[in-house]
């Protein structure tokens, strides 16, 4: 199936970036990959990219999700095909993993969020995550919400997929609701199935839900 035109899909790409002066590289790490060598393997020894460290891999890419030049090759590419791009970043070696309809990300009332946290069973039917920081938490928070703040990103960043279920449902929120837009993107990045930024965040769940959750 090729992996292209539509708006409707998203695809999960591994890549080798190296530097504007070594595209010949490319070319030798294309053929080795062609005769049976593994390519998260040859990213992880020759990739300048952080992903390097994972295999190359990069996530799942929605359109208009990521650099134009990488997205347009990776979306005219079959699933297990093997092709360079250049970006602003480098040259590139890429290859889709896998493709899969595009995943949106829910917008969820306030009032939606407080029949979930009223229910029984909710912590077994969601997962609750919350990218403020403690010192907000300390000021304000809701039962079941776990905190991820943004501003640690690079810790829990790459251990996320470990410790939330990609499978469950999993509500985000932050203050005004653009911190957990921007985790929610990452959370769909990395294959979360379900995902739900709480519109308005605790700021307008406190005015239109429950003004014993304090403000600030």
């Amino acid at each position: 199936m090729v992996a292209a035109a539509g708006q409707d899909r998203q695809l999960l790409v591994q890549h080798i970036l190296v530097g504007l002066d070594k595209e010949s590289e490319l070319d030798g790490f294309a053929a080795i990959i062609a005769e049976g060598a593994d390519f998260g393997e040859m990213a992880e020894a020759n990739s300048t990219c952080p992903s390097g460290k994972k295999g190359g891999l990069i996530g799942w890419i929605s359109p208009g999700k990521t650099e134009p030049q990488l997205e347009a090759k990776a979306f005219s590419l079959e699933v297990g095909d093997v092709a360079k791009c250049q970006t602003r970043r480098g040259h590139h070696l890429l290859t889709v993993v896998d493709e899969r309809p595009l995943i949106t990300i829910n917008q969820m009332a306030p009032q939606q969020l407080q029949e979930i946290l009223t229910a029984d069973g909710a912590a077994e039917q969601h997962q609750f995550v919350d990218v403020r920081e403690p010192f907000e938490r300390d000021i304000a928070s809701l039962p079941n919400f776990e905190l991820y703040p943004l501003s640690t990103f690079n810790e829990w960043a790459p251990m996320v997929t470990q410790k939330l279920d990609v499978t469950k449902s999993t509500l985000v929120l932050c203050h005004h609701g653009v911190r957990s837009m921007q985790a929610a993107n990452f959370l769909v990045s990395q294959g979360f199935e379900d995902v739900s930024n709480i519109t308005g965040g605790i700021d307008r769940y406190t005015l239109e839900c429950d003004k014993t959750v304090p403000q600030y």
